[in-house]
């Protein structure tokens, strides 16, 4: 991919501020948001985005200089990225149902430790739900493990795009796929 660095003209005041005509070969939308930005600073980095451009000739060392910010802005949006992804994993699920989880599955190991242990939570839920504690032991150890595989998967997908993002040997280019959680 090809990236162009605009950088914006200080802004007066006393003026409105207009953009920059963009190359008609640039996307419009910057790749990642300044987070420093300020259109009247006199640094002109605080006046600058990175663009996509078909005819960009703007170097991963010219772009990491201008925007020294960009891992982490782009670990910001690997992170995102992760929590939305968990999320849809805990969605069929309210939050108070979740808050139960570590409870229950405590429950479940003392009793898988010793069936004589109290387990005051999963004995009222199995009395409501019509089932023995012991079926239930068995439902919540299967959703608390499938839970936590499918968490350990993300975090650790989000962990080795945060290891890949911060490598100083990876493209921008790569650091711009990876914040949006490529399958490779």
């Amino acid at each position: 991919m090809n990236y162009t660095i605009i950088e914006y003209n200080q802004a007066d005041p006393d003026v409105d501020w207009l953009d920059p005509e963009l190359p008609s070969t640039c996307d419009p939308n910057p790749v990642v948001n300044n987070p420093n930005w300020d259109n009247y600073s006199v640094d002109s980095v605080n006046r600058s985005n990175l663009y996509i451009d078909t005819a960009g000739t703007a170097t991963d060392t010219e772009i990491l200089t201008t925007f020294p910010w960009i891992r982490d802005e782009l670990a910001n949006s690997i992170r995102a990225k992760g929590a939305e992804v968990l999320d849809v994993v805990a969605k069929p699920y309210t939050p108070s149902e979740r808050e139960t989880w570590f409870i229950q599955n405590s429950e479940a190991d003392s009793y898988l430790l010793d069936n004589t242990v109290a387990t005051p939570m999963l004995t009222a839920l199995a009395t409501e739900r019509g089932i023995t504690v012991p079926t239930l032991v068995g439902l919540v150890k299967g959703n608390f493990d499938l839970f936590t595989v499918a968490c350990g998967e993300v975090v650790g997908k989000q962990q080795k795009y945060l290891t890949e993002l911060y490598d100083t040997n990876t493209t921008v280019d790569r650091m711009i796929e990876l914040s949006t959680w490529p399958s490779v």
